[in-house]
């Protein structure tokens, strides 16, 4: 991560310098609402995505501490995360944990209370109402076909 970061650094610090020059505004890349991927915007994606993998477990991550971890605004880490993935980087996070809840219950026996534990939810009520909207099935259900067909969690 701190390789990723000092990547990150160095390529800000380049695109500070041509933002001095007089046509740096009509450079795609020190256009910071520039939706195409960039190689700073790559960088972006890559230490927010390591740093939402490295703490998807807290209850309190948002994705405002991931761009106040990078030291950008939420718009901006939005523009990158909507640029790669089509999506904001909130939905990023709770796809995120809703992929993670669903291999973990199907390769582990840990309980739902763990499970949602485990992917960053304090309140297992909680965490059953988001997975039943997200998988268009209750946990209990996904553990019991994934006990069927194995196979399932292949499309996951």
């Amino acid at each position: 991560m701190e390789r990723t970061r000092i990547h990150l650094e160095i390529s800000l610090s380049k695109n500070t310098s041509r933002a001095e020059s007089p046509d740096a505004d009509d450079h795609p890349i020190n256009n910071s609402n520039t939706l195409g991927p960039s190689s700073v915007n790559l960088a972006l994606k890559q230490v927010a995505t390591e740093y939402i993998f490295n703490h998807i477990q807290e209850p309190s991550l948002k994705s405002t501490d991931v761009a106040f971890h990078l030291r950008i605004s939420l718009h901006r880490l939005n523009t990158v995360f909507e640029a790669f993935n089509h999506i904001s980087a909130f939905e990023f996070i709770r796809q995120e944990r809703m992929r993670r809840a669903a291999l973990l219950l199907g390769q582990s026996t840990l309980t739902i209370a763990e499970v949602a534990m485990e992917v960053g939810y304090s309140n297992p009520a909680n965490f059953s109402t988001e997975f039943k909207k997200f998988w268009e099935k209750s946990p209990t259900q996904l553990r019991a076909e994934y006990q069927a067909n194995p196979d399932i969690l292949q499309n996951f």
